[in-house]
């Protein structure tokens, strides 16, 4: 019976991603931040990272791993979006600040992320006298179930189903400045709007000892409406996800990722993780001392690269990153370097902080 009700689930997610996935892409829709430092030094996706708190935008059903409830926030000094780079060369100008907000456990949580934020000025058109200056934001909040939600205790299965429910706001401005002859101002007139929206993924993530397999579909149905402008459907996003771990301090991720639309390029990413455990009892035992659990943690590092239309390398992203784990907190770190056409295109940092909550 269990396996039918997974196989008729399964139908039931290809079946919707099918009817929704020939919306139209928006270039400035897609996602400018990442949930986590170390997902990011990971390559910037791992829809199979089972029992990650910060799992839930790229894969919920990872969600169901936790072993306790924690709360986690990521700072962001990201000033271009990686994904938008590769399919639309578009730019997102966030600075520091908090780029992803989540209170989770495995039975699912609630996250906050700000999806996009680009500002940007036109060129004068000397033919038309004219500039123009666009701002657009758009913050993003979203309630994640997981198969065990509602359920004091988990349960022996191998699969598990995670969905997330999304409620998504945003403001924009658009200004335009009308010169005369002279090059002086002559007029000017500005639009403002805000948006609401909603949004709907869902994931499945396979438990095969050794290896976990991810299938999740992002934005099966998101719409936002604005005031001042024409509804917004954002793109399907596909991910296919397997996650390699022959020990308990070791694993190899690979993820494949396309917006799912004729022509649109896939997304590779690779990763790979290392932790030094000391003894495993001793690093594991909760103390009541904030400093003794603290002192038990131990470290871990990673590295990740992202690409598309393998082989080339005319747009590569780097990634190596670094954390402590505790029972205590944990720390994460992240850097990320872009390769354009083999010269270094950029230099940023992520940073991770999480604390485990018992409940």
């Amino acid at each position: 019976m269990k396996f039918f009700n997974f196989i008729f689930l399964t139908f039931i997610l290809f079946i919707t991603v099918t009817l929704h996935s020939e919306k139209i892409p928006i270039p400035t829709e897609y996602s400018s931040v990442f949930p986590s430092a170390r997902i990011r030094g990971l390559g910037g996706n791992s829809s199979a990272l089972f029992g990650d708190i910060n799992s839930s935008f790229f894969n919920p059903a990872a969600l169901a791993g936790l072993d306790n409830g924690g709360l986690s926030i990521t700072f962001e000094t990201d000033h271009y979006s990686s994904y938008s780079e590769f399919i639309e060369k578009e730019q997102s100008l966030y600075g520091k600040n908090i780029s992803f907000f989540t209170l989770a456990a495995y039975q699912g949580g609630i996250s906050y992320m700000p999806l996009f934020k680009i500002t940007y000025t036109d060129s004068v058109f000397d033919s038309l006298l004219l500039e123009r200056d666009f701002s657009v934001q758009l913050d993003q909040y979203w309630l994640s179930f997981t198969s065990y939600s509602g359920s004091d205790e988990k349960f022996e299965t191998p699969y598990f189903l995670g969905f997330n429910f999304k409620y998504i706001n945003g403001k924009s401005a658009e200004t335009k400045l009308f010169f005369d002859s002279l090059k002086n101002i002559k007029s000017a007139d500005a639009i403002l709007s805000s948006a609401n929206g909603f949004g709907f993924d869902a994931g499945l993530l396979i438990n095969l000892n050794f290896f976990y397999l991810s299938l999740m579909f992002r934005d099966i149905i998101t719409h936002v409406w604005w005031d001042s402008y024409d509804k917004m459907i954002f793109p399907v996003n596909g991910n296919l996800g397997i996650l390699y771990k022959p020990t308990q301090n070791f694993f190899f991720n690979f993820n494949l990722s396309r917006i799912i639309k004729k022509d649109f390029p896939f997304i590779y990413t690779l990763g790979a993780e290392y932790t030094f455990l000391k003894d495993e009892k001793k690093s594991l035992t909760d103390s009541t001392s904030f400093w003794e659990n603290l002192k038990n943690g131990y470290p871990s590092f990673r590295m990740g690269t992202s690409f598309k239309e393998f082989p080339s390398l005319n747009n590569l992203v780097l990634n190596i990153g670094a954390g402590f784990n505790s029972n205590a907190m944990r720390v994460d770190m992240a850097f990320e370097a872009t390769l354009e056409r083999y010269y270094l295109g950029k230099f940023d940092y992520q940073l991770t902080l999480t604390f485990p909550i018992k409940l």
